[in-house]
């Protein structure tokens, strides 16, 4: 069950933003849902969705009308980025994977002021 809450037609609480299959959390199944379940609901909403994003007049855009150019980083910026990108590979790779009821997982969520363990992306 992914970590995102959708609605069941894949919607989300922020405009625009949908998901489906894995990455929905849709309250459909449970926890212990067997994989075929969630091959046919990733089908099923996975539809939802995308009548949704129709229904709600989403702006569809092809890939030749999106800035092809990003804009350079300044070399205080791309400092910057390194910085970032190394403390969260140190800390993936010190705390993530499956932790639903690890200790280390309960000291990384908490230092960050996360909830952590099963029912968290409900209670948040």
């Amino acid at each position: 069950m992914g970590g995102i809450k959708t609605d069941l037609f894949g919607r989300t609480t922020l405009p625009g933003l949908y998901a489906a299959g894995e990455a929905a959390c849709t309250g459909v199944h449970g926890a212990n849902r067997l994989a075929s379940n969630s091959l046919l609901e990733g089908l099923v909403f996975g539809a939802r969705a995308a009548q949704s994003m129709l229904d709600d007049g989403l702006v569809l855009q092809t890939a030749d009308s999106l800035q092809s150019t990003p804009t350079p980083l300044t070399s205080a910026e791309e400092v910057k980025l390194e910085e970032i990108i190394a403390r969260l590979q140190a800390s993936m790779w010190a705390y993530a994977g499956y932790c639903a009821r690890s200790p280390r997982c309960g000291r990384f969520c908490s230092a960050r002021g996360l909830r952590c363990g099963p029912g968290a992306a409900r209670a948040r």
